[in-house]
């Protein structure tokens, strides 16, 4: 395992095994446990994960992740002692259990990046449509 500061307060850990068929790539997000945000916080990831602006529904976003041999996308929220931790996961095959050992990395972890960075948006906003549906959930 290897943990790298790559700007502050910013942590990559790297742990290579072979012990697993998929690999994962997830970014959490730690924040102060507080009243007035604890509750955006934790729909925000479920809302990220309905959409990106090339895959702005969650049939079209979920194909595309099919479509990498059954890649897929998750979101978490966990509270540790007073702190929140928002989640966003990705996990594809290993290119050596794949036909002709493609490997899909780069195409999937391309897509989460596109979920985080360029979320489904209308005038700069998440969709009406997502939060609402995903506050009615939560």
């Amino acid at each position: 395992m290897t943990r790298k500061e790559i700007m502050p307060g910013v942590f990559l850990t790297h742990v290579q095994t072979d012990r697993f068929k998929f690999a994962t790539l997830s970014f959490t997000l730690l924040t102060e446990l507080k009243r007035e945000t604890a509750s955006m916080n934790a729909l925000l990831p479920s809302v990220l994960c309905r959409g990106s602006r090339s895959y702005d529904t969650l049939d079209k976003l979920s194909l595309r992740f099919e479509e990498l041999y059954g890649s897929g996308l998750s979101c978490s929220v966990r509270k540790y002692g007073e702190i929140q931790a928002i989640g966003i996961s990705c996990s594809w095959p290993e290119a050596v259990f794949l036909p002709d050992q493609t490997s899909v990395a780069a195409d999937a972890v391309s897509l989460v990046c596109e979920v985080l960075i360029n979320p489904a948006t209308r005038g700069g906003l998440l969709l009406p449509a997502y939060v609402d549906s995903e506050k009615e959930k939560m």
